[in-house]
């Protein structure tokens, strides 16, 4: 079994029913879930808080959208190198050098088993 913190996600989305679902989803694996959101409140959690293992990030938001956040993260040498996903309903989206500092995209809808797929890559199983 791996130590909570290995098993931490940040789940930055702006529509609550989606952030409820991929939180509940995530969590009955058994990952520890933040949620945040919008950028602004996720910038804020990562610079006080211990760092996730991974950042699930959607692309539009409100008052900090996730390109500005991948930015920020970009020039925090703490939290730099924290894995990150972007959600993005954008296809073109990959060719955006801000987009780049992300490990990888997902088209948006995402289905929970595709993210489930996805984060136990990254993380493991729970």
């Amino acid at each position: 079994m791996k130590a909570p913190e290995e098993l931490h996600v940040l789940l930055v989305e702006d529509d609550r029913d989606t952030r409820q679902m991929l939180a509940m989803g995530l969590q009955l694996q058994g990952y520890q879930v933040v949620k945040a959101p919008n950028g602004r409140v996720a910038l804020g959690l990562l610079q006080a808080g211990p760092l996730p293992a991974l950042v699930l990030l959607d692309r539009m938001m409100p008052e900090m959208d996730g390109l500005e956040l991948l930015q920020r993260m970009g020039e925090d040498p703490r939290l730099a190198d924290v894995p990150v996903v972007l959600l993005s309903g954008e296809e073109d989206l990959a060719l955006s050098p801000r987009a780049r500092r992300a490990r990888r995209i997902l088209s948006k809808p995402v289905g929970l088993p595709d993210l489930l797929e996805l984060v136990r890559g990254y993380l493991g199983e729970a």
